[in-house]
């Protein structure tokens, strides 16, 4: 809960954050510190690429995932998992697949990495099941991945947050929710929380207390699935 008055902050605040996350989850607590303090300043970094805090001059990030770095101090603020979804018209046509080695016989929709052959993994690190694959179509934009899966083009994996609200709406189903990994941490990651400036720190509160509480942070399932 934020207890500084509105005339006591001012200065610029410095974030990153993954795109899809930045848009739906941080742009509006942004929008509401800015609402709560006149004389703050927000800088919003929205990248799906590794930002470095020390080199790009940043205040705090979120993570989502292990921390690459040892050094900085995290909080975290929830769970998502990577899930495989598909519009109802698809699994209509093509079946739904009842184990991740049924997933060659399908349409697959993955995200552009330099290599054509594609991998994705179920299970634990203990018992883990690998699928290699070449997709139908890549791409390296998460909301190009939703659209063509809407449209019936094929299977998708992304994280829950991302999919949430099609879910929710039945524009989307999940699939082969037995073979779900673990989930992954969400962090809000920082240089220094005990000497953080109080413009810093009281965007860090918020963020702390606001996103534990969303939909589809939590690393559960939302709906029944087939």
């Amino acid at each position: 809960m934020l207890t500084t008055t509105r005339n006591t902050l001012s200065g610029k605040v410095r974030l990153t954050a993954p795109v899809q996350f930045g848009r739906l989850h941080i742009a509006p607590l942004v929008l509401t510190f800015l609402e709560r303090f006149p004389d703050i300043e927000i800088e919003l970094l929205l990248s799906d690429s590794y930002q470095d805090l020390i080199e790009q001059g940043l205040d705090m990030a979120v993570r989502i995932g292990q921390l690459r770095d040892s050094s900085l101090v995290a909080s975290e603020v929830g769970q998502v998992y990577r899930t495989l979804v598909a519009s109802p018209a698809y699994l209509k046509r093509h079946g739904y697949p009842q184990s991740p080695a049924m997933l060659t016989q399908h349409h697959l929709i993955a995200g552009s990495t330099p290599s054509v052959q594609r991998e994705w993994r179920f299970g634990s690190d203990v018992q883990q099941e690998r699928v290699r694959f070449t997709p139908r179509l890549s791409v390296n934009e998460v909301e190009t991945q939703l659209i063509a899966a809407r449209a019936g083009q094929g299977i998708t994996r992304l994280l829950s947050y991302q999919v949430c609200d099609d879910l929710q709406r039945g524009t989307l189903c999940e699939v082969l929710t037995d073979y779900r990994p673990p989930p992954v941490p969400i962090q809000l990651v920082a240089q220094n929380v005990k000497y953080m400036p109080a413009k810093v720190r009281s965007f860090w509160d918020l963020a702390r207390a606001t996103l534990p509480q969303l939909d589809g942070l939590r690393g559960q399932s939302l709906r029944p699935v087939k």
